[in-house]
């Protein structure tokens, strides 16, 4: 006989959003791009689950039940941790933190990838987050520094190809010549002469 437990678990997912200190220096702002969301997630483990746990975990008894449900916890909390700061740069996650979206997003994410549990749950207990407009301003300039970049960069090379080419012509023009003089020495006694 099995009893399955509720887990509950306390994850905590922090960082800065994606490129943030290149932007704010690009856009020359002093600004924390960090977020950090606070979550508490609870399952238990589905009950016609158990007979292929058994078989494929070889579950004998309440106790390695439970240090299975250890185990399946502790994957799901770094799969929650993963998917929270894979999230976290998305502008429309950040902001619909707020309106509990987010826990709906991942709760159907861990649900799709743990199929042995049921009765998930997931409450965002804390989130912090960065002013998302200025974020996305200093992104927007950025990538405009770049795209001048580029272009200026553009212009250059197809000047400095176009000398190289230049370059390769007046060479094979003088090595003809080269030849030429080198195959009728006389033409260089006519180049001496006084023009009239």
């Amino acid at each position: 006989m099995f009893t399955p437990k509720p887990l509950t678990r306390q994850v905590t997912a922090a960082g800065s959003l994606p490129g943030a200190e290149t932007y704010a220096m690009a856009a020359g702002i002093k600004a924390d791009f960090s977020y950090e969301i606070a979550a508490s997630l609870s399952f238990t483990l589905k009950g016609d689950a158990l007979p292929s746990l058994v078989r494929t975990r070889e579950l004998s008894d309440q106790e390695s039940l439970e240090r299975y449900e250890k185990t399946a916890a502790d994957t799901i909390e770094a799969f929650a941790l993963e998917r929270l700061g894979a999230y976290a740069g998305e502008d429309t996650f950040l902001a619909g933190l707020s309106k509990s979206t987010a826990a709906a997003r991942l709760t159907e994410d861990i649900s799709a990838a743990f199929p042995d549990i049921e009765n998930f749950s997931c409450v965002i207990r804390q989130a912090k987050y960065p002013d998302l407009a200025l974020y996305t301003m200093a992104r927007s300039l950025y990538e405009d520094y770049l795209g001048s970049q580029r272009a200026l960069l553009r212009t250059e090379l197809a000047a400095q190809a176009e000398r190289n080419i230049n370059s390769l012509f007046r060479f094979d023009e003088l090595e003809r010549y080269g030849e030429l003089l080198t195959k009728y020495p006389v033409l260089l006694d006519y180049l001496a002469l006084p023009k009239p």
